[in-house]
């Protein structure tokens, strides 16, 4: 089964998890105004501030426990049940099947831990870009342009970056298949 038929398959609970994500995310971005209105108000001696931080941590504790508790159980069944679809094709050789297996693990691994992060990080930066921005262009200018050099870095180091990839999954079929010998 392709990537996008797996996505295709269970998109209703993808849809959930990555609602999940950005709703953690977006809480997350809020703590430094909230927590700038709670020093705010206890310095004028009202705590509204304070309990509103309060709220907020709560919510996000709350919004991370679910999608953690969530995630953890949709991911280990959607690798239960493709790994019974890749063992139990008679045709593919054991080698084959092995690195297929550990292919779908980093799949999973992906969705359930790397892209919370890279959605979490992707709206950090906006978000602390915009409050660059509010602040001082200079410095903001002085972000955009490191933002494109490391974009650009990674853009240089892509495909080798794949082509490393790619020999190391050769590397465990050969291995699966020397040890199966």
């Amino acid at each position: 089964m392709s990537l996008i038929k797996i996505i295709k398959h269970y998109r209703g609970r993808f849809a959930f998890t990555l609602l999940l994500v950005l709703l953690d995310a977006g809480l997350l971005l809020l703590f430094p105004l909230f927590i700038g209105r709670a020093i705010d108000g206890a310095l004028a001696s009202n705590f509204v501030g304070l309990k509103a931080l309060g709220f907020l941590g709560l919510a996000t504790l709350l919004v991370g426990a679910l999608r953690r508790f969530f995630d953890s159980r949709f991911y280990a069944q959607v690798y239960q049940k493709l790994g019974v679809q890749i063992t139990d094709r008679p045709e593919v050789e054991t080698s084959k099947k092995s690195a297929h297996l550990g292919f779908m693990a980093e799949v999973i691994e992906f969705f359930e831990n790397l892209l919370p992060q890279m959605i979490n990080s992707s709206i950090g930066l906006l978000g602390t870009l915009l409050i660059i921005a509010s602040i001082d262009q200079m410095i903001l200018g002085a972000c955009l342009l490191v933002l494109v050099l490391t974009m650009g870095l990674y853009a240089l180091s892509a495909k080798r970056i794949t082509r490393f990839n790619e020999g190391h999954n050769q590397e465990l079929e050969k291995q699966v298949s020397i040890i199966s010998r």
